[in-house]
């Protein structure tokens, strides 16, 4: 637990004084065997992400996605479906952290 709050305090310095609180107990406790975001939960809110940001008509996920173990993230790449569209979205990636859920990257 000492290690995640130096984890913790290490990422406040990092970010401006309204982006960053300490975790809280109940968040602690939760990480304290294994990972809040479990590595099915992050594709299913990668794919949810996608879907509600892109139409079917520009981006149709390919199953299953690409997932990456990062350490204290989860990396869950997905292809494009539609090959021949007029749009040149070819795949997605988009970046978890583990403790809380937080989408630290998309692109």
């Amino acid at each position: 637990m000492k290690k995640m709050m130096v984890v913790a305090s290490f990422l406040c310095l990092s970010a401006t004084a309204n982006e960053c609180e300490p975790p809280r107990l109940s968040m602690i406790l939760l990480n304290g065997t294994q990972p809040f975001v479990s590595l099915h939960f992050a594709v299913r809110l990668a794919s949810l992400i996608i879907e509600d940001r892109y139409p079917r008509e520009m981006f149709v996920i390919v199953e299953p996605a690409k997932i990456e173990d990062e350490g204290e993230f989860w990396k869950v790449t997905v292809e494009n479906a539609l090959k021949n569209s007029k749009f040149s979205i070819v795949r997605l990636s988009i970046t978890i952290r583990k403790s809380n859920g937080e989408i630290v990257d998309f692109s």
